[in-house]
């Protein structure tokens, strides 16, 4: 998927997220800013990622592209538990761990929808695919990604009783 479909997916999952733990507006925007990032966490791995073009990323992305084989570790259930693991290290919020952690789960739901699949369960190398939509193909942007904005919506106006 690209990038453009997995932030996406990371702003559903956020959304998803809001909506079933209940937490107070103050928690929206952190929530949902969190899980669209984390939604492109995965990527480190492959030079082109977005991430590994910003300041905050950089260097350390392109260590790991350099390092790690694309969709590898990187997209597994270690990399989420990781990732999980860290940010409660650092005593980061629980409801961010969270966010962060439902963000880079959609990206591993996404590129599971990708006739490559994903190695969910690193490092047995056997990747898990419904492979329906190539990346950048006409299905994920007209399909994919709207549905990803349609459930984030939803999600929304259900947070906010508007539905």
């Amino acid at each position: 998927m690209t990038y453009q479909t997995h932030v996406a997916g990371g702003l559903a999952a956020g959304a998803g997220l809001l909506l079933y733990t209940h937490l107070p507006g103050s928690a929206v925007l952190p929530v949902l800013a969190i899980a669209g990032v984390a939604s492109l966490l995965p990527d480190v791995d492959h030079r082109g990622s977005q991430l590994n073009h910003t300041p905050v990323v950089g260097l350390g992305g392109k260590i790991v592209s350099a390092v790690v084989a694309h969709r590898s570790v990187t997209h597994s259930l270690l990399a989420i538990a990781a990732l999980v693991l860290g940010l409660m290290t650092f005593h980061v919020h629980s409801i961010y761990v969270w966010a962060a952690g439902a963000g880079m789960l959609s990206h591993l739901v996404l590129d599971s929808l990708n006739p490559q699949g994903v190695p969910w369960i690193w490092p047995i190398k056997v990747k898990f695919k419904i492979p329906l939509v190539t990346t950048g193909h006409f299905a994920e942007k007209l399909i994919v990604m709207p549905a990803c904005y349609i459930v984030a919506g939803f999600s929304m106006a259900r947070y906010f009783k508007i539905l």
